[in-house]
């Protein structure tokens, strides 16, 4: 099977991404990651290879980074079921199958695994939300909301779907057409495409692109292969990949001060990507990946004596 990958970046998401992409290389990925951007192309991408609709970099051997410029206002959590589908429809001879991976995930386990994951139906992985269960009711009122606009509900579930990995044969495009078409609709009600509005239960659609996944889980009629949170590092026993939640980002961060200042450990994810940001890209100078990882690991130690 022919994979693809690919992300969404802008701002600083970019040193996310040369994380992701060295995880993925390390572990035997060989193949094309589209990486959808606006904004500006990272500092560290270079040398470019201009190919008309896109920039290619080399990665490393049989590995090539392939740079989209962006024009879309959604923000880029509302974009990713678009971007999925302009990919499998440009470039058929290319994949037959695509991987969208958020650029604050770092893989941690043999390629080949996702192969064959990717081969048992649409590849997800459980949210730190999970689970919601089939008769709740947010579901029940997803329901109610959705079923007058033509929606047909098929599947009871009780686990909740993290959008940061989402993996689809081309031939089962129909699941992400049926995300795309509920994305729509949240929009319709919202009028705020350009922006993820965010809001607590009870509200119907406390995160757009997530609840809109979920909805399109309960209407499919293609074959899902979900892990649990261990899938992401959301909880321990976990070997595939790790997701950096929230807003503190591992690159964002500097640990030894949020430690004391904030209450906030180094948690999993944060390990992970800088076990990822040195090779084979160079996001960081050497001098301050040493600094990083200097200041992650004292702060590991500060934690293990606070306790």
């Amino acid at each position: 099977m022919k994979t693809s990958i690919c992300t969404l970046f802008e701002n600083d998401y970019h040193l996310g991404l040369a994380g992701l992409a060295n995880s993925l290389c390390r572990h035997g990925y060989r193949g094309v990651i589209w990486a959808g951007y606006r904004g500006e192309l990272p500092p560290w991408a270079k040398p470019l290879k201009d190919c008309g609709g896109y920039h290619e970099l080399s990665v490393a051997d049989g590995c090539r980074l392939r740079f989209v410029p962006l024009k879309t206002a959604l923000h880029f959590c509302l974009y990713k079921p678009a971007f999925m589908m302009d990919l499998l429809r440009a470039y058929p001879q290319e994949m037959d199958a695509l991987a969208y991976f958020d650029p604050d995930i770092v893989v941690k386990c043999e390629w080949a695994f996702f192969e064959k994951w990717l081969s048992h139906g649409v590849a997800l992985c459980e949210d730190v939300n999970s689970p919601v269960l089939a008769s709740h009711p947010i579901r029940c009122e997803w329901k109610k909301y959705f079923e007058p606009h033509n929606f047909k509900f098929r599947n009871d579930l009780d686990l909740y779907a993290n959008s940061g990995f989402v993996g689809v044969q081309a031939k089962d495009i129909s699941f992400l057409e049926a995300w795309q078409a509920v994305i729509g609709v949240i929009e319709k009600m919202l009028g705020m495409p350009d922006s993820r509005q965010s809001a607590p239960r009870p509200f119907l659609f406390a995160s757009q692109d997530q609840d809109a996944l979920n909805v399109a889980l309960m209407c499919t009629e293609q074959p899902v292969s979900l892990i649990g949170k261990e899938g992401m590092d959301i909880v321990y026993g976990g070997f595939t990949m790790s997701h950096a939640l929230g807003s503190l980002k591992p690159w964002r961060r500097r640990y030894v001060l949020d430690l004391i200042l904030k209450r906030k450990a180094a948690g999993l994810a944060d390990t992970q990507y800088w076990k990822y940001a040195d090779s084979p890209l160079h996001p960081y100078s050497g001098i301050s990946l040493r600094l990083r990882k200097a200041d992650l690991l004292l702060a590991k130690i500060l934690s293990r004596l606070i306790k």
